[in-house]
Order: structure tokens, then sequence, then C-alpha cells
């Protein structure tokens, strides 16, 4: 049985909202074959409604595609947020699983930089009291990690339908 999440994605300077779930697979909600982001919470909590849908009542995570995007177009090694990055690939592989999919930006020179960015964000069950991981990385890196960024973005915005509001 799926349990919902809602989900927060900042595109296009708004902040929009969808349904994440979490079962033996994770995935996005869809909708005639697309994910659909709402303009406001409610629109997508009414449509929930409609469908029968029940969701935790947690505080939605923020994905930020406006700032993965801004980097991928002007960023450097400084500006490397791995929260965000992180963020940001799996809910893209959680959306390309969605749609049936292979993640585009997957490749076997992707893997260390996913890992980099998943012990730069320091989550405390795995970070020792008074420690903390700081990635450091190379041009070659760099350039991977933005390729890996501008694929796993182009293929979200291709299976997302922007709801209208009301």
């Amino acid at each position: 049985m799926r349990t919902y999440y809602l989900c927060l994605v900042r595109f296009r300077q708004r902040d929009r909202y969808t349904l994440w779930y979490s079962n033996d697979t994770d995935g996005l909600e869809l909708r005639d074959g697309k994910i659909s982001l709402f303009g406001a919470e409610e629109q997508l909590v009414r449509l929930a409604a409609e469908q029968g849908l029940q969701f935790e009542n947690e505080e939605p995570v923020l994905h930020d595609f406006d700032l993965a995007a801004q980097w991928v177009q002007t960023g450097d090694a400084s500006e490397v947020d791995c929260s965000v990055f992180n963020s940001v690939f799996n809910l893209c592989t959680d959306a390309a699983q969605s749609l049936g999919q292979p993640a585009s930006w997957e490749s076997p020179q992707f893997r260390p930089i996913y890992q980099k960015l998943f012990w730069g964000c320091n989550l405390p069950a795995l970070t020792p009291p008074g420690e903390q991981y700081i990635p450091r990385w190379s041009w070659d890196e760099l350039g991977v990690l933005r390729d890996a960024l501008r694929k796993a973005l182009d293929q979200f915005l291709a299976g997302v339908e922007l709801v209208p509001d009301p």
C-alpha cells in the first residue's frame, strides 16, 4: 500500500505541489501520464480527496529546481549545495521510475559524484557528532555534475504538467 506525502517543488520562481509516494518503489502520482504540479496546495489536497488518496500530515520537503537550474548555467564548486542537488536527483529518479523511463543522467561517471553529494548532506543519522564532510570537486567532476543535473531537469520537465490556478 502506498503512503502519500505532499511534495514541494520550486520551479520557475514559484512553489508548486505534487504527490510523492513511498512503497516498495518510490514515485510521483501521475495524472493522464504526467506529473501534475499544482500552484496551490489546496488544489492538490482537493484532487487527492476526490480520488480517495490520503497523505501523511507532514511539512512538505522542498526540492529547489530553480537553484539547481541556476547552478547548471552559472555555478562553480563553491556553490554546490549537496542537500539541494541530492534532493533534486532523488525526486528526478522517482519521477523517471513513475514515468517508466530510465534515468537519463545515470552513468558510471555519475555514481561517484552522487556519492559525494549524498555524503555531503551530512545526514545526522550517518554523520558522527562534531564531524562534517565537505566534498572537494575537480573540474571534471563539476562537468559530470552539471551534465547530469541538466539531463535530470530536462527529463523531469518533459514529464510535467503545470496545472493552472483555479
